[in-house]
């Protein structure tokens, strides 16, 4: 898994996504429900322009992990992307809701 994760960090800083992705869904094969693996998955299937599946790698990420702000936050900003505001405004309140301060 480390390897993976090492592989995954490489590809993803070079934004290689072409061979982070692979690694990304080797890390979910190995550890399933692995938070940053969800969260940079669903963020590189954003940023390719793959936008119904990326709002469905949030939604796995968001039922696994529900008390994250960050999935929250990322998953609104797909969401104001696509020009769902409503959607997105009601994921970023539940972001603050917890974590506030931030």
């Amino acid at each position: 898994l480390f390897a993976w994760n090492g592989l995954a960090t490489h590809y993803l800083e070079k934004s290689d996504a072409a061979r982070a992705e692979p690694a990304l869904r080797r890390i979910l094969e190995l550890e399933p429900g692995q938070f940053d693996a969800q969260l940079n998955l669903a963020l590189l299937l954003a940023d390719t322009d793959r936008g119904a599946e990326a709002e469905g790698a949030f939604r796995a990420l968001l039922a696994q992990h529900p008390t994250s702000p960050r999935a929250h936050a990322a998953f609104a900003h797909l969401l104001a992307g696509l020009g769902r505001r409503e959607e997105a405004r009601a994921l970023l309140d539940r972001a603050l809701a917890l974590a506030p301060g931030h």
